[in-house]
């Protein structure tokens, strides 16, 4: 054992109702030893203890799953936090709830989004994950929505690399070749710059070139991804 570790779980123990000695402790397993199995041990201590708020803990603890993939855990704890939430941390929790929620239950996040949309109308985040709830959902009515959100976006914030990422996914899921090529040319701008791209961005890209059946180009994509990992 390192004496990084031993200094990282002292601290918890002398100080085992503050978060802050948890989070560090877990990202000292998951960033410094890539060990998420004592990741995951801990966390199932943290969420037995009773000293700590409870809704402070199950918020943590649902961005802490989250953060190594454990999304049925993170899933529970999510749902938990905005059951405990104080009035005061209603819409962070809202707004994480439904960046979470987005990809595997989009009619979920839109209600999230729409709930912090009545009381804070201008939260560009907000406005961002529901044009992404309602394109994961597809029909015409709730695409024709999103492209008048992302509008709205544009408005709020300015366009930057997440507005063209969403408008890409909007595009791709219309089903009109017009709209395909458009969201390919937006992926393609996304995928030169490093710094900026996703994995989700080059999925999508490769996607697009498979139905157009071009095979070469969507396979580059799938290569740069697995360089990546």
């Amino acid at each position: 054992v390192s004496r990084a570790q031993l200094a990282y779980e002292r601290a918890v123990e002398l100080a085992p109702t503050d978060v802050r000695m948890w989070i560090s402790l877990f990202r000292f397993y998951t960033g410094v030893q890539r060990n998420n199995e004592a990741a995951d041990a801990m966390l199932g201590r943290l969420a037995k203890r009773i000293d700590i708020p409870e809704a402070q803990k199950v918020f943590v603890l649902a961005q802490l799953y989250e953060s190594i993939g454990s999304r049925t855990e993170a899933a529970r704890f999510y749902l938990d936090s905005l059951r405990l939430a104080p009035a005061d941390r209603q819409l962070t929790i809202l707004e994480r709830a439904a960046q979470f929620f987005v990809a595997d239950d989009p009619a979920q996040a839109e209600a999230y989004c729409r709930q912090i949309l009545k009381k804070r109308p201008k939260s560009v985040p907000a406005h961002r994950t529901l044009v992404r709830a309602l394109a994961e959902q597809g029909g015409e009515q709730r695409l024709r929505e999103a492209a008048q959100v992302l509008t709205e976006v544009g408005r709020l914030g300015g366009s930057n690399a997440a507005d063209r990422r969403l408008e890409a996914i909007l595009l791709a899921r219309t089903g009109r070749a017009e709209d395909r090529q458009r969201s390919a040319e937006l992926l393609e701008g996304l995928v030169q710059i490093p710094q900026q791209a996703v994995d989700q961005d080059r999925v999508l890209l490769a996607s697009l070139y498979e139905s157009e059946h071009r095979l070469m180009p969507a396979y580059e994509q799938y290569v740069a991804l697995s360089r990546k990992d």
